[in-house]
């Protein structure tokens, strides 16, 4: 009798211990954790390394999340530098934000506008209308963890002429729904950029 309650109580031990024993996750996450992912903000980990176009909710998500990062950032700068009391004059600013200097994004902003080209490349073929350039004036608003995206102010041909009515539009939604790479720093950049076609 001795045994069978000796054999009993390591049994019930065994069970506590295996219940108790942490368990690997399964490699394949649940349909839960999948929408989760699917819906998750964008983070730091999948800062974007491409120029890529965003379906109209997306790059509206994209850009509110931009622009709080953005206002994030300049009120821990300027809270810390209200601390400091440096008394130095302070940054420029852009409705409030902060000014991107130009010269100091000027490889990535090529780059990624360059990458930009064969997406709006479409919207010349479509039309078939001359000119083959296009002077975008844009406001890039950025920010190191999420990348930029572009506010497109106002389209011409080179001379400053108005572009035909469907190719300014056609390129105008192509630019606004672009997500770009992060420029390096949280603000704002105003720019004029000549697309050109071959």
């Amino acid at each position: 009798m001795r045994n069978v309650v000796v054999a009993l109580v390591v049994m019930i031990i065994a069970v506590v211990v295996w219940w108790q024993w942490p368990r690997h996750q399964d490699a394949k996450p649940g349909i839960e954790a999948q929408r989760a992912a699917a819906t998750a903000p964008v983070a730091s980990s999948t800062t974007p390394s491409k120029v890529r176009r965003l379906d109209p909710e997306a790059r509206k998500r994209l850009g509110q999340q931009i622009e709080t990062a953005i206002k994030q950032s300049s009120a821990a700068k300027a809270a810390a530098a209200q601390t400091a009391s440096s008394g130095g004059s302070a940054a420029p600013t852009l409705d409030g934000d902060p000014i991107i200097p130009l010269e100091s994004v000027g490889k990535p902003l090529q780059e990624g506008l360059g990458a930009a080209i064969p997406l709006l490349a479409g919207c010349y073929e479509k039309s078939g209308t001359p000119p083959k350039t296009a002077a975008a004036s844009m406001t890039m608003a950025s920010d190191p963890d999420l990348g930029t995206v572009i506010d497109n102010a106002a389209m011409t041909d080179a001379s400053g002429q108005p572009l035909a009515a469907a190719l300014d539009e056609c390129l105008r939604d192509v630019i606004d729904s672009l997500a770009l790479p992060p420029l390096g720093q949280p603000g704002k950049l105003q720019i004029q950029y000549t697309f050109k076609f071959d």
